[in-house]
């Protein structure tokens, strides 16, 4: 498989906390699946809202999303970057609308890089694409 990496630009934005209150009975038990390290992840979701590009869906999250009926994580694009940072995070879809993605990581990402609501947001996503 070929990869390609680009970044994307928004901004830090409060969620739903459905993810966060829902994590083991929704998230966990529905996702293992698809990332089975789900149970080592941080409980929640990061969520920025996107401003250039205004709007990004990775390529197999409509293939995914209509298999499971809902809610799925990428396995063909993931974060390797925030803001200058190394950060391994996922992009989990859990029904915001494109402009908005969700990340799911390790650490809280929010406090291990010092972020507030509304400030900037620089990610840096490697994203495989099928080879030709």
């Amino acid at each position: 498989m070929a990869s390609r990496t680009f970044s994307l630009r928004g901004e830090y934005v409060s969620g739903w906390r459905s993810a966060s209150e829902n994590w083991d009975d929704d998230i966990v038990a529905n996702q293992k699946d698809d990332l089975p390290t789900i149970e080592e992840m941080c409980r929640g979701t990061f969520n920025i809202r996107l401003i250039e590009p205004a709007e990004y869906t990775p390529a197999d999250i409509p293939q995914i999303r209509a298999r499971k009926g809902g809610s799925c994580i990428s396995r063909l694009a993931k974060v390797t970057q925030i803001n200058g940072s190394p950060i391994e995070a996922f992009i989990y879809d859990g029904g915001w609308p494109p402009n908005t993605i969700e990340l799911i990581a390790r650490v809280n990402i929010s406090q291990t890089l010092g972020l507030s609501l509304e400030d900037s947001v620089t990610v840096v996503i490697q994203e495989d694409t099928e080879s030709e």
